[in-house]
């Protein structure tokens, strides 16, 4: 079988790359407090909080909040 071999990234490549990546996130964080999606509020005040006293109260069919998967991490 023969041996593959890979071409090593060159430093200034990785500069670049990670250069790159942190000047998008700088500039991507950094308003990120200050936009609000349409249906936040239904999550923030009303879904969540329902969630999880559907969760301590053991009621579990109410802890189909809506059809979007991942409510399990809104804590």
């Amino acid at each position: 079988m023969a041996e593959i071999k890979r071409k090593k990234t060159s430093l200034p490549v990785k500069f670049f790359l990670a250069l790159s990546l942190i000047i998008y996130f700088l500039f991507g964080f950094n308003h990120l407090t200050e936009s609000v999606t349409s249906d936040e509020h239904y999550w923030v005040y009303d879904r969540v909080p329902e969630y999880w006293e559907a969760i301590s109260n053991q009621k579990w069919k109410k802890t189909r909040v809506n059809d979007k998967p991942g409510i399990t991490l809104a804590y």
